[in-house]
């Protein structure tokens, strides 16, 4: 651009500041974007997002080997999360509120409607469930864990508590008391103590054993036979 040019479409409307003059100093180039032509930065959102995510797999839905899973995670994997995106999610899933999890994680303004965009974004989304997932797998590994040791575990130290009358702090930190309830002793009588129900932890290791085969069958994986049967359904159409 001329300086003939340049001076005719600034028309003595520019005013200078010490931001737009550190800006200069850094970038005369981001000077001459943000001040000059006053062009608003980019930003991917979500409707672009979800937009470009539409083609992306539209585009390949007629390959042979279409996998509507392999499709639309590898889309959004090089699709990173800000940290402050990150923090949202973790939130989210703590409080359960959306408006909340974007106040917490820094986010101003209308926190209601904040919150409604961060949750509707689908990399965020995904996020959010596969952090979800692997706070529930490791719950469940806990509980079983737990489960395990109340149904086959010893109960050898409890006996020996039982029985001993002159035990240390110390002796007691390094004793196995996982399968006691609850423990009593009266003023003027012998220590009472109740242990867990084996039986019941039994019957609860059954119980997520169950749970975990009859987990429903994802909705991108009832969405990808969908397409797929759309798919054969336009193929008989081809042939005739």
């Amino acid at each position: 651009i001329s300086p003939q040019n340049l001076k005719e479409y600034i028309n003595n409307n520019l005013t200078l500041s010490y931001t737009s003059l550190n800006n200069y100093a850094l970038c005369p180039f981001k000077f001459y974007i943000k001040h000059i032509l006053k062009l608003e930065p980019y930003e991917d959102t979500f409707p672009l997002l979800i937009g470009n995510l539409f083609h992306h797999v539209l585009s390949k839905i007629y390959d042979e080997k279409f996998n509507l899973e392999k499709e639309y995670y590898g889309y959004l994997e090089d699709k990173s999360l800000t940290p402050k995106e990150l923090t949202f999610c973790h939130q989210y899933i703590q409080t359960g509120n959306p408006a909340e999890a974007a106040r917490i994680s820094g986010y101003k303004g209308n926190l209601e409607r904040k919150g409604t965009e961060l949750i509707s974004n689908p990399e965020i989304y995904q996020t959010i469930e596969k952090i979800f997932k692997d706070k529930k797998k490791n719950l469940t590994y806990k509980a079983t864990t737990g489960y395990e040791r109340l149904a086959f575990g010893s109960i050898a130290d409890c006996i020996k508590l039982l029985f001993s009358e002159h035990l240390s702090p110390k002796d007691l930190e390094r004793m196995d008391l996982f399968n006691i309830s609850e423990i009593k002793k009266p003023k003027e009588g012998a220590m009472e103590i109740k242990f867990f129900d084996r039986l019941r932890a039994l019957e609860k290791l059954e119980q997520i054993e169950s749970e975990q085969k009859s987990d429903k069958e994802p909705f991108y994986t009832a969405l990808e036979k969908g397409m797929q049967k759309l798919k054969r359904s336009n193929d008989v159409n081809e042939e005739f």
